[in-house]
């Protein structure tokens, strides 16, 4: 019975022109960041990342000594960002108001921000 009303669905959403998303438990990260070196795009492993939402009700962090790019953050968390990027050495880097917005399933769209630190 249940693989009838699975197909049977399956059949009504194609008839009817509706596509239904196939939606994962999985969260996607709501940003990832890469870190590079202002003036020589040399990889830059940050000390911190900070992802704060506007709204205040979600926050992030890493704490970064493993070297990967790019970091991950937020996951399963779209909205209005405030993020902070410090590492040894280099200014600290801030960028405001990075939207995230989700999908039809409600789990983020990854924005990919590029971070260029000067010292």
């Amino acid at each position: 019975m249940k693989t009838f009303t699975i197909l049977l669905l399956g059949a009504l959403s194609t008839a009817c022109g509706v596509l239904v998303p196939a939606c994962t438990l999985a969260p996607n990260a709501a940003i990832t960041v890469t870190v590079r070196d202002s003036t020589t795009s040399d990889p830059v492993v940050p000390d911190t990342v900070i992802a704060a939402r506007w709204d205040g009700l979600y926050a992030d962090t890493v704490v970064s000594a493993d070297g990967l790019s790019p970091i991950a953050l937020a996951f399963g968390h779209s909205g209005a960002y405030r993020l902070t990027v410090a590492a040894s050495g280099y200014r600290t880097w801030t960028r405001e108001w990075i939207h995230v917005s989700g999908d039809d399933c409600g789990h983020p769209k990854t924005v990919a921000v590029s971070v260029r630190l000067q010292k």
